[in-house]
């Protein structure tokens, strides 16, 4: 997949995002990128509407402290929370989606 998007990492983004949330079972799945402290979404797959549209209007921004994104981007593991609910900083993701388990899996690029 990568050989043949030469230059236009979309389609990759898309392309791994739709395997992990089919070897997960996950129901859907957002690939964010991180540029330093900053996050946005690169892939989206079977989102729900409310989702969709807050992912729209949010735009780019620093993850909030404490959360699934900002602890995978501190720590660079994977961070799988059970019930989302009975967390301190639950998702607005996870709230809108009706989601109680969540997995941010960190995709690290060689640093020579």
């Amino acid at each position: 997949m990568i050989s043949s998007s030469p230059g236009e990492l979309e389609p990759v983004f898309q392309a791994m995002l739709e395997g992990s949330v089919r070897i997960s079972g996950a129901q859907f799945g957002v690939m964010f990128r991180f540029e330093g402290d900053v996050t946005y979404p690169v892939a989206i797959l079977n989102l729900p509407p409310a989702v969709d549209e807050f992912l729209k209007e949010r735009g780019r921004r620093n993850p909030t402290p404490g959360s699934d994104l900002d602890k995978v981007r501190t720590s660079k593991k994977v961070v799988h929370t059970l019930d989302m609910s009975a967390t301190l900083h639950p998702s607005r993701i996870a709230k809108l989606a009706g989601v109680r388990t969540q997995i941010a899996v960190p995709i690290l690029g060689k640093t020579s």
